[in-house]
């Protein structure tokens, strides 16, 4: 993604956010009895010209989750994550 931390975190859905154990870059938490980890990457910046655009790579592990309860979980990640461009 190019964005910073920081802006990453700002636009994961809340709902993972609020139950989440913070530690550095990782966000741990569980929905019931099903795991998961975001762990936030700092990857090299992404230069095009005078533009400088920070990039975070977003590993995610997911831990008893069903075919279906990890495709919603993605999804909604998705969501909340993408960002319009022009």
């Amino acid at each position: 993604m190019t964005a910073t931390h920081a802006e990453v975190l700002r636009v994961l859905p809340p709902e993972l956010v609020e139950g989440a154990a913070i530690d550095g870059r990782c966000l741990r938490g569980a929905i019931e009895s099903r795991r998961w980890e975001l762990e936030l990457v700092q990857a090299p910046a992404l230069r095009i010209g005078l533009l400088h655009l920070e990039v975070t790579e977003l590993v995610i592990r997911l831990w008893d989750h069903s075919d279906d309860e990890r495709a919603r979980f993605l999804e909604r990640l998705e969501q909340c994550t993408r960002r319009g461009g022009g």
